[in-house]
């Protein structure tokens, strides 16, 4: 059996999210599992997506994360979830 080598655990999930390019919308995808540093998605042209990308996460954008493509298939793609800098605070 072959051994997953990934970082975190992947929880099956069946979800709709939204793809987001420069603030247009490139339409509907289905995310098919996730973990805390990635995701898989059911899109119908991983061809056309492009390699950098917002993944909204609600209808209204309110949840959203900034994704790498890591490897495509003729139906799917596998996600990297761009770590964000921590915001810095000004003392007052």
């Amino acid at each position: 059996m072959k051994s997953d080598s990934r970082k975190a655990k992947r929880r099956p999930v069946h979800y709709p999210a939204w793809i987001e390019v420069e603030g247009s919308d490139l339409g509907e995808c289905q995310l098919s599992d996730v973990s805390d540093s990635g995701a898989r998605l059911q899109v119908p042209s991983p061809e056309k997506l492009p390699e950098v990308f917002t993944l909204r996460l609600s209808s209204m954008g309110n949840s959203r994360r900034k994704c790498r493509v890591i490897w495509r298939s003729e139906t799917e793609v596998g996600l990297e979830f761009e770590k964000t800098k921590p915001e810095v605070r000004k003392k007052a």
